[in-house]
């Protein structure tokens, strides 16, 4: 399979990534994860089988990009807020992609993703805190997004399961997973183990996104 050396040197460069982010080296850190997430992108589009799920993760792309600059720079909090709204975008593509696979149970699919929001919002309740309007309602806004995703991913699978949706269900939780401890990471109890696990989930989500368009039936 030609597209898993490209993603094996993307993990090489998101493990560098990550040891330069514990030991506070921002500058190499940003340049790490710009070109580890590139290698998404690049397999995406060369070896993926839907331009739509690799414009999605290009879009995811953009987003990593200026979550990374922002550790650089002064208006950090618009960058962040810009880089979740580039992620939020990713995952409405997405979920218009898995749209066609659950046309024929979508009323299960809103009462999964009500039941799956509800958790979610339980999860991250104690994160929100007063003063931080603007970022709380964002971060409210794309926890419904997401849980929608992994729910689309989830419905899908179930209705048509092949190797994609399989890989695509399995990403999409791997995703939700790794966003939920990176906000208890940056705004709850920030343990040791929390930042490198998330960054790990993540990059574990978007390799199997786009593996799915990759072995995609």
């Amino acid at each position: 399979m030609k597209a898993f050396p490209l993603l094996l040197i993307g993990l090489v460069i998101q493990i560098f990534y990550i040891c330069n982010l514990l030991k506070n080296n921002t500058k190499k850190a940003v340049v790490c994860k710009v070109i580890s997430c590139s290698t998404f992108v690049i397999t995406a589009f060369i070896f993926g089988n839907s331009n739509i799920i690799a414009f999605a993760i290009l879009l995811g792309y953009i987003g990593d990009v200026l979550l990374g600059v922002r550790r650089l720079v002064k208006c950090h909090k618009v960058l962040f807020a810009v880089g979740t709204v580039f992620f939020m975008a990713e995952h409405f593509v997405l979920i218009f992609t898995m749209l066609p696979q659950m046309k024929e149970s979508i009323l299960l699919c809103l009462l999964t993703e009500a039941i799956a929001f509800s958790i979610l919002y339980l999860i991250i309740k104690p994160c929100l805190k007063k003063g931080n309007g603007a970022i709380n309602i964002i971060g409210i806004v794309y926890m419904f997004v997401l849980s929608s995703m992994v729910v689309s991913g989830v419905n899908a699978c179930i209705i048509n399961p092949i190797l994609n949706t399989i890989l695509f269900m399995i990403g999409a939780i791997s995703f939700v997973t790794s966003d939920t401890i990176l906000v208890h990471s940056n705004f709850g109890a920030n343990d040791p183990w929390m930042h490198p696990t998330s960054l790990v989930l993540y990059f574990i989500a978007q390799s199997l996104i786009t593996l799915s368009i990759v072995f995609k039936s």
